[in-house]
């Protein structure tokens, strides 16, 4: 009977101790947890920011694409054609551009 207690009162601490460590796991993993979720904030507070100003950038090249064509279509010695070939590439640069933009969003977060 005395060896009984003493082997239950052995088991006993054995069960308090792995208690104590499962707490401790627990404790440890909800710290991860709030680092990674911090992480993830501030990365996405940059890709906000970085993609903003690549917007703004777009926007910009867009306005200037406007001036440039509303420019042309006044002038006297530009044919149809070529406004139309400038114009063109123009678009197209700007549409690489805001592919650009996508694809380094997108990889960001992948």
């Amino acid at each position: 009977s005395g060896d009984v207690r003493a082997a239950y009162a052995q088991i006993e601490k054995g069960v308090r101790g792995l208690e104590k460590q499962i707490a401790d796991i627990q404790k440890r993993l909800q710290r991860a947890e709030r680092d990674i979720e911090k992480d993830a904030r501030k990365r996405i507070q940059t890709l906000r920011k970085e993609a903003s100003a690549q917007l703004k950038q777009l926007q910009a090249r867009q306005r200037d694409i406007a001036k440039t064509l509303n420019a042309l279509s006044k002038s006297a010695g530009e044919t149809w054609r070529d406004l139309t070939r400038s114009a063109e590439s123009a678009l197209k640069e700007a549409q690489s551009t805001a592919a650009g933009i996508v694809d380094r969003v997108r990889d960001a977060l992948s």
